[in-house]
């Protein structure tokens, strides 16, 4: 059975799109934990994630269903996010390198999904005014054009690093579409994609998981 996980900044619109997958058939699973990780300090809130991020993703990759599921995040994200506040922190190069390199490695152990989608920005600005309707702990950090920036840029360069040891595929979806629109892309290219028609067993229907 299909599985897929969208990646991209923060405000992109990775949540939305999954829930749009489900509303086709997928199971959503949310990869989430920012409400719990919210009073520890920034460099010990991603370690945080990317330990729950990788429990949960890995739990629920080998959880049977009957339906093709999509994650609306993937331990992938972390890495760039983790790199930021070790910098900002001020940690010596060596160090993050070392711990960065450490969860990649990590990353190049995890079981592969069908498909990675990587929701790209052609504007930052796109980001910039979906993150302002969030009511969220960390909304002011989340908002700086240099943070946005940095995060973009470090997950699709790690998607195109690392692609080959997480997926089978990777698909890169303007941000900008509409949610319905990069939906029905990602469905479509699952059905009708050649090299993973041979593991699809069933297409997306309303049966109970």
């Amino acid at each position: 059975m299909f599985t897929v996980a969208i990646v991209g900044v923060h405000g992109v619109g990775k949540t939305a799109t999954a829930a749009v997958l489900e509303e086709l058939g997928y199971r959503y699973v949310k990869v989430e934990a920012i409400d719990f990780a919210q009073p520890l300090p920034p460099t010990h809130r991603q370690i945080f994630f990317f330990s729950k991020y990788v429990h949960d993703f890995v739990k629920e990759m080998y959880t049977p269903t009957k339906k093709p599921k999509v994650f609306d995040s993937h331990p992938l994200v972390v890495v760039p996010y983790t790199e930021y506040w070790m910098r900002k922190g001020g940690e010596p190069k060596e160090r993050i390198h070392e711990l960065t390199e450490s969860l990649k490695q990590i990353l190049r152990n995890l079981p592969k999904v069908s498909l990675l989608v990587v929701l790209k920005p052609r504007k930052l600005s796109t980001v910039v005014e979906r993150i302002s309707y969030r009511q969220r702990f960390n909304s002011r950090e989340e908002l700086d054009l240099g943070y946005i920036s940095f995060i973009n840029q470090g997950i699709i360069s790690l998607a195109q690093e690392l692609g080959p040891s997480l997926t089978h595929e990777v698909l890169m979806i303007e941000a900008e579409k509409e949610m319905d629109r990069r939906a029905r892309e990602i469905n479509e290219y699952l059905l009708n994609s050649k090299p993973l028609s041979s593991t699809l067993v069933s297409q997306p229907t309303q049966e109970s998981s």
